[in-house]
């Protein structure tokens, strides 16, 4: 076994509003395959199991008739359907998932990029964008609360998609960014003048 030592990546400093495009963008990305890959890949996953992986070559041995006298296909053409079930099965999936990230990706949220306000998908948001989140409406991303519509800077989330619970959830603005920004309709971007200090991702 190797081992390395792991690379300390130092803290990230974040201005709310200026985008940093050194980071990964915001896509989400579940599905396994395109159209490309799903052949060869389909295969190689499958390929994997040993059991095919025997059948394969019991097949391959029917081929010499000094091995076995009956016919290869009484071998291959089961292997091969259940190889082409399985496909069948695998590509739905990854189309349901296909589906899945183009909704999470094209959802349009409310983003203040270098000051200027505009409706992006959620795929285009950025480290550094500040976003305003309606009530009801999902997270695209990990956030930091800067403003809230309530006096005292206090949201209420529900975290059901993370860890299944239904109960709401209280999130307070840091006193100090209260006392800077204060209380906004979301109508304009909050007056920022500060950085934020992060963990490295």
């Amino acid at each position: 076994f190797c081992f390395h030592k792991r690379e300390e990546l130092d803290e990230r400093i974040i201005t709310p509003g200026q985008k940093d495009p050194s980071y990964p963008t915001n896509e989400v990305k579940n599905s396994k395959f395109n159209a490309f890959t799903f052949l060869p890949l389909n295969l190689f996953e499958q390929f994997r199991r040993p059991l095919n992986r025997y059948f394969l070559l019991i097949g391959c041995l029917q081929f010499i008739p000094i091995i076995a006298p009956v016919s290869p296909i009484s071998t291959l053409l089961p292997l091969a359907l259940a190889f082409l079930l399985t496909a069948i099965k695998e590509g739905y999936d990854d189309w349901q998932r296909h589906k899945a990230d183009n909704i999470a990706n094209s959802a349009v949220y409310h983003v203040w990029q270098n000051g200027t306000g505009c409706n992006f998908p959620c795929k285009d948001i950025a480290v550094g964008d500040m976003v305003k989140v309606y009530g009801n409406q999902e997270f695209p991303c990990d956030l930091f609360l800067i403003s809230s519509s309530d006096p005292e800077g206090i949201a209420y989330i529900e975290t059901a998609n993370l860890d299944g619970e239904l109960d709401l959830k209280s999130r307070s603005c840091v006193a100090e960014i209260i006392a800077q920004v204060g209380r906004t309709s979301g109508e304009k971007p909050p007056h920022v003048g500060f950085t934020l200090q992060a963990e490295p991702p």
